[in-house]
């Protein structure tokens, strides 16, 4: 029989590579060691198959059970907390303290004439999973010598599953209110703006649930973001709210049935107090 140790590292290497690839490598890696015991030796392709199989197949309990195993016992770990609540899908916060450090010290040095941006990306998906927000900043110490730019640096994600995409994405809405409350409370002179390739994407992807075709929806987007009186191009809430008005005509022509309430529902607080970025 294997030994248990050489049961995991076979797992830990084929679950991101391919069975022949790991086979090769576990193989090269035996011959380098000269290993005399048959124990530590891989047999075939078949066992690493066998390893993946039962390595992805691990049980949502299995992986939960884990998570909160490494939140209690490591101290230093990337795993800050999970969150459980009644009727929700746990909540995984992953950060380093080195990363708030970076964060503080790039997005709110006093002593800096222009901090960096820090960037609330608030919904991607990773396979099963959804990260929601993940955050992003630029570290202001590093240059890259061709382009001048600071590099782009990653900050604290929050993970959570689910499956249903339809119910997560009305917790996502509520979250993104929730962010904007959050950072208001806690950092109160704050300016944000909303990413607009992300908010054209989730409106393009909810007219398609909706069935809308291909030429209502280019005119409802362009309406919203690309003609000469878009809503984007808005100056004041009293400029957004005419703008707004003046589009009631061609949204009843190419908007199907509730998403003029849709919109309204989900996105005009949004519009009406962020000013959207123009990246």
């Amino acid at each position: 029989s294997r030994t248990t140790t050489t049961l995991r590292e076979i797992q830990a290497t084929a679950v991101t590579g391919k069975p022949t690839t790991t086979y090769a490598q576990r193989l090269q890696d035996g011959e380098q060691q000269q290993s005399n015991s048959s124990t530590q030796m891989i047999r075939d392709k078949d066992q690493v198959n066998y390893a993946r199989k039962n390595t992805v197949n691990i049980s949502l309990h299995e992986q939960y059970f884990e998570l909160m195993n490494r939140t209690s016992t490591q101290t230093d770990g990337y795993i800050a907390s999970m969150t459980t609540t009644r009727g929700q899908s746990p909540m995984i916060l992953l950060c380093d303290p080195f990363q708030i450090q970076e964060v503080i010290k790039n997005c709110c040095n006093p002593d800096c004439e222009e901090n960096s941006i820090l960037g609330v990306d608030t919904i991607f998906d990773l396979g099963i999973f959804y990260v929601t927000p993940t955050t992003t900043f630029r570290n202001r110490c590093v240059g890259q010598v061709r382009t001048g730019y600071y590099p782009l640096m990653s900050g604290p994600v929050l993970i959570i599953y689910n499956k249903n995409f339809e119910a997560f994405e009305t917790f996502v809405v509520i979250y993104t209110r929730s962010i904007m409350k959050a950072i208001n409370t806690h950092l109160s002179t704050t300016t944000h703006l909303l990413c607009t390739r992300h908010v054209l994407k989730n409106i393009e992807r909810k007219l398609k649930e909706m069935n809308s075709s291909e030429r209502d929806r280019d005119k409802i987007i362009s309406s919203i973001f690309y003609d000469k009186d878009s809503l984007i191009s808005a100056e004041s809430d009293e400029h957004y709210d005419l703008l707004f008005e003046n589009l009631h005509g061609l949204w009843d022509d190419h908007a199907p049935d509730g998403f003029v309430e849709w919109f309204r529902d989900y996105y005009e607080y949004i519009w009406e107090y962020l000013w959207v970025s123009t990246d």
